[in-house]
């Protein structure tokens, strides 16, 4: 493979980012900790850019998904641990 000067200076490309997440009321402590700094903090130690999107699905009796970038995730306050995973 033979790259050219501007390829070299270029950034790898971010792959897409999946997490999912258990806010089941076991979680219910730990879920905002896990959104608005863990999970944000790990991805900015990757390289991940404060406004790159990730995807975050959430799961307890029922499943969402939702697409946010990272500073958003930092700044959320509306994700809390509740109901229980029932299958």
């Amino acid at each position: 493979m033979n790259l050219t000067k501007s390829d070299k200076n270029k950034a790898p490309k971010k792959a897409e980012f999946i997490i999912i997440l258990d806010i089941s009321a076991s979680m219910f402590e730990h879920v905002h900790r896990l959104v608005s700094d863990i999970i944000p903090n790990a991805l900015n130690l990757m390289n991940y850019d404060d406004h790159q999107k990730i995807n975050l699905i959430t799961f307890q009796s029922k499943v969402n998904s939702y697409e946010k970038t990272i500073q958003e995730l930092k700044n959320d306050s509306s994700l809390e641990g509740n109901g229980g995973t029932c299958m």
